[in-house]
């Protein structure tokens, strides 16, 4: 309960600093995900820092924060835009069978058309147990998710997303492993 209210109060005030990117909020019938994102290029092109919660209601106390950073940018073709993000995402999930804090490695990549407004994008991220802390041994993410830009400033999507962990006392713990529907809002 303490980490629900911490979290609840960190991105409320992280969402109304003037400096911010985006927020993304995607639901299913039992899981909300929230996702405050923010560039940092203060001397650094490229450099993106993003911190989330996922509540997981039917779970119990299946909490899952996470903050990323990543180093990235657009690569254009004549078939289409490719953003590529590369770096970590730290995670503190609580599953009933410990504590878990972990820091996977990966990124997303998202594809653009040339002159349409939709696109789709994949990320990954992956702890083996060198990454891995207090009752954490593995952590796994992994998501996919088709979008399509409604204006300029807001984009609706649709995804998948898998989250597992495994704890020195359960192995693969899946803490999120469903569809969702979002929108990305873009300020």
């Amino acid at each position: 309960m303490r980490i629900r209210l911490l979290v609840s109060a960190a991105l409320l005030t992280a969402s109304q600093a003037a400096l911010a990117d985006s927020v993304e909020l995607d639901i299913n019938k039992d899981t909300l995900r929230a996702i405050y994102a923010h560039r940092l290029d203060v001397g650094y092109q490229g450099l993106e820092m993003d911190l989330g919660y996922l509540y997981k209601e039917d779970k119990g106390a299946n909490d899952v924060i996470t903050a990323s950073l990543f180093v990235g940018g657009d690569e254009w073709t004549d078939k289409g835009t490719y953003t590529i993000r590369m770096g970590g995402r730290a995670m503190l999930a609580t599953p009933d069978a410990g504590d878990v804090v972990a820091v996977g490695l990966g990124g997303k990549v998202r594809y653009n058309p040339p002159e349409q407004r939709w696109g789709v994008s994949v990320e990954g991220y992956y702890a083996p147990k060198i990454l891995a802390f207090g009752d954490g041994e593995e952590a796994l993410e992994l998501g996919g998710r088709v979008d399509y830009r409604v204006l300029v400033q807001a984009v609706v999507y649709a995804g998948y997303r898998h989250i597992e962990v495994d704890t020195t006392k359960v192995h693969n713990i899946t803490l999120d492993d469903e569809a969702h529907i979002g929108m990305q809002l873009l300020f």
